[in-house]
């Protein structure tokens, strides 16, 4: 599992309806490049995206539709399970 949010949004506070999501910056706490953010998301099995940036990067390398993209306070979330069979 891989935890990926945009760097400028660590330690802010998405609040929307009740809800409130805190992007802790030691939960959050690695800065990775795109090209190892290529590679993360490719080869992860449960990825959950919160930033505009990443998001739109996700959706950019085909690894989920943008139907899929909710928003808290503007800001969009995904979550991503892929599932192998054999």
């Amino acid at each position: 599992m891989v935890n990926i949010c945009d760097i400028k949004l660590r330690g802010e506070k998405l609040i929307e309806n009740g809800l409130v999501v805190e992007l802790n910056p030691v939960f959050y706490n690695d800065e990775i490049s795109e090209t190892d953010v290529e590679t993360i998301l490719k080869n992860s099995s449960i990825i959950n995206l919160i930033g505009n940036n990443i998001v739109n990067k996700a959706l950019e390398m085909k690894l989920a539709r943008k139907e899929s993209v909710k928003t808290i306070a503007g800001v969009k979330i995904l979550m991503i399970y892929k599932f192998m069979f054999r």
